[in-house]
C-alpha cells in the first residue's frame, strides 16, 4: 500500500520574496493562517497584488491577451478584499552584483527585508518567468482557500463573496499560463514526471521530491467535517448569505482541495527537453 506524500511549503524558496526559509509542513502552515490576524492577511493580499501589477506593467509574458485579462481581474479583486490603504510600490530590485534585494518584510514567510540568496529559479518580478509566477498563484490560491474555509470571525458576507470571486479568478490566472496540471497537488508547472499510468502516474517536481511515489490527498479539513461545518454555518445565516456560501463551496472546493490519483490517467507527458545546439 502506498503511503501518502508529505506536502510542504518553501521547498525551494518563498514564492513571494525569494527567501530560503526553513521548509514547513503545508497543513501546519495553513492551520496557522486560518487564525492569522486580518492585518497579516491584508499585507499578503497587498504584496501579492503588487507583484501581479508589476508583471502587468513590465513583464513581456503578460502581453498575451488571455493571461493579461485574467491577471487584471485578479488584481482588482485582491485590492477589493484587502483593507489596507498602503500604496503599491517596488518589491524587489537587483544590486550591482545582480543579487535580488527584497524591499519589504515578507508576510508569507516572515523573512525580513534584505538581500536574497542566489537562485536560478527566482528573480525580480518585472523579469519573472512563467514558473515563478505560477508558483506564487498556486500558493496564494491554496492559502486563501484555507483562510476562507475556516470562516474567520472577521469575515462579513461581502468578504466571503469576494473570497469566492478571488479564488475563481486565481484559478483562471493559473490556467491562462498554459502549463500542465499536476494530478496530485493541482499545481500548474512546465513539466510532469512519470508515464501517466496507474503504476507510474504523472507528478510535479514538488510531489516527486516529497516521496517519489504514492497517493496524496490534501485536506484542509476532512471533506465530511468541512461539509458539516458549512451546513452548521448555513443554518445561522440569512437566505442570501446561504446562497452565497453554497455558491462559494460549489465553485471552489474541487479546485483547491486535491483529490488524489485521477481515475483516468492523463495522456503520456514528458518533461520538455532542452534543444540541442547545432
Amino acid at each position: 500500500m502506498s503511503s501518502p506524500l508529505k506536502m510542504t511549503i518553501f521547498h525551494f524558496n518563498c514564492s513571494l520574496c525569494g527567501a530560503h526559509p526553513l521548509e514547513e509542513d503545508l497543513l501546519g502552515f495553513l492551520t496557522h493562517w486560518k487564525t492569522a490576524p486580518r492585518k497579516q492577511i491584508d499585507a499578503l493580499l497587498n504584496k501579492a497584488s503588487t507583484a501581479l501589477q508589476i508583471l502587468l506593467a513590465k513583464n513581456k509574458m503578460i502581453k498575451v491577451k488571455k493571461i493579461r485579462s485574467s491577471f487584471e481581474n485578479e488584481v482588482a479583486l485582491l485590492k477589493q478584499l484587502s483593507r489596507t490603504s498602503e500604496k503599491s510600490g517596488e518589491l524587489l530590485r537587483r544590486n550591482e552584483q545582480q543579487r535580488v534585494i527584497c524591499l519589504f518584510d515578507c508576510p508569507l514567510c516572515s523573512s525580513a527585508a534584505g538581500e536574497r540568496p542566489r537562485d536560478n529559479y527566482f528573480t525580480v518580478w518585472d523579469a519573472a518567468c512563467c514558473v515563478q509566477t505560477s508558483n506564487l498563484l498556486y500558493e496564494l490560491g491554496i492559502l486563501l482557500f484555507a483562510i476562507a474555509s475556516s470562516l474567520p470571525s472577521w469575515a462579513t458576507s461581502t468578504d466571503l463573496k469576494l473570497f469566492g470571486q478571488v479564488l475563481k479568478s486565481n484559478r483562471k490566472s493559473q490556467e491562462s499560463i498554459g502549463f500542465l496540471e499536476c494530478p496530485f497537488c493541482r499545481r500548474f508547472t512546465n513539466g510532469l514526471y512519470g508515464e501517466g499510468t496507474a503504476s507510474n502516474p504523472h507528478r510535479c517536481r514538488w510531489c516527486l521530491d516529497s516521496a517519489g511515489g504514492g497517493q496524496i490527498v490534501l485536506c484542509l479539513r476532512s471533506k465530511e467535517k468541512f461539509e458539516e461545518g458549512i451546513r452548521l454555518y448555513l443554518e445561522t445565516q440569512s437566505p442570501s448569505d446561504k446562497a452565497m456560501m453554497e455558491h462559494f463551496l460549489t465553485q471552489n472546493l474541487d479546485c483547491f482541495v486535491p483529490q488524489g490519483v485521477p481515475e483516468s490517467p492523463l495522456p503520456d507527458t514528458i518533461i520538455p527537453k532542452p534543444k540541442k545546439k547545432r
